[in-house]
């Protein structure tokens, strides 16, 4: 089996292990890349009638902050 590092963030590796496993490599993690939240203050959401998230981690920490809107959402991506 050869051995492959990957090097998104560490919570993304379990995403993608079994991917390589079946393929039959070794995926070793080494994250290169960390995502931290940001506080989420001053924004007036009222002024905007979409939300648009260009990635999954954007959703995650934004609806950590603020969970209930009422607000039309996109989402970009595949996922």
């Amino acid at each position: 089996m050869k051995n492959v590092i990957i090097t998104r963030e560490a919570s993304g590796f379990e995403e993608v292990k079994d991917i390589f496993l079946k393929a039959g490599f070794n995926p070793i993690s080494f994250p290169l890349i960390r995502f931290d939240p940001i506080e989420i203050k001053d924004l007036n959401i009222e002024r905007y009638e979409y939300l648009i998230f260009t990635s999954k981690n954007a959703v995650r920490y934004f609806f950590y902050q603020i969970p209930k809107i009422k607000k039309k959402a996109i989402a970009v991506g595949e996922k």
